[in-house]
């Protein structure tokens, strides 16, 4: 692939591609809010606890091991009540 690619230095390792255009920004400057990581409080327990908004598994409660928050592909679904928002 990357004998197709324009200006690919010969200095790279073999199985990197190299991109010139496109893609994503993901600095935060384009989200909603820019917050990476919320604070829930538990339904259950009353705990709360810092999680990551877009988790890629499901986050449980570490007091009672409730689901605090589930992966839905981009933010999560938020089981208990959003307590504070933190970068």
């Amino acid at each position: 692939m990357q004998c197709l690619q324009k200006g690919a230095s010969e200095e790279m390792l073999q199985g990197q591609e190299v991109r010139t255009s496109g893609g994503i920004e993901l600095s935060g400057k384009g989200t909603e809010s820019g917050k990476k990581f919320i604070k829930i409080r538990c339904q259950d327990c009353g705990n709360e606890q810092i999680v990551f908004r877009k988790p890629a598994i499901d986050v449980n409660c570490l007091v009672c091991g409730a689901s605090l928050i589930k992966p839905m592909g981009g933010k999560g679904l938020v089981r208990g009540k959003i307590v504070g928002e933190m970068t």
